[in-house]
């Protein structure tokens, strides 16, 4: 699916985040806890350095900017910001109680953020932001 060059950067982000939903999904429900708490151990530098460093670049710079012109109340905005919330609390959450249970749930609202990200954010930011908007954001993101 092309892109416009405003959303590539954020579109690339999403690679990690796959990669990782697919690993804390494959976690077996039989694995023993410490092999549980060492994928938890790699999982959350990554939330620390990539993926919650996304969602920040999304809800300052994307949206801000989206907001000016699109329809910053759309659903799907709103499903946007929901799914940060959740997966920061998850994540907080696996700090202090790492479990399997938790671990393949994080991996799947991940995912799901993700694709719904892909198929229905980013579309209805390219359909309604003008060029001249779609230019900052590039801009802004490129920094």
């Amino acid at each position: 699916m092309k892109r416009h060059e405003a959303l590539v950067t954020l579109s690339s982000d999403h690679h990690t985040g796959l990669v990782w939903s697919r690993k804390l999904k494959k976690v077996s429900p039989d694995s023993p806890s410490s092999e549980a708490k060492q994928l938890a151990r790699e999982f959350l530098p990554q939330w620390d350095n990539d993926i919650n460093l996304h969602f920040q670049r999304e809800e300052e710079i994307l949206l801000p900017y989206f907001a000016r012109e699109g329809d910053f109340t759309h659903e799907s905005i709103w499903t946007m910001l929901q799914h940060h919330i959740v997966l920061r609390r998850d994540v907080a959450r696996l700090r202090s109680e790492v479990t399997v249970e938790l671990l393949r749930q994080i991996g799947e609202k991940l995912e799901e953020h993700i694709r719904h990200e892909e198929r229905v954010v980013f579309p209805l930011i390219e359909q309604q932001a003008s060029d001249t908007i779609l230019q900052k954001i590039h801009a802004e993101l490129s920094e």
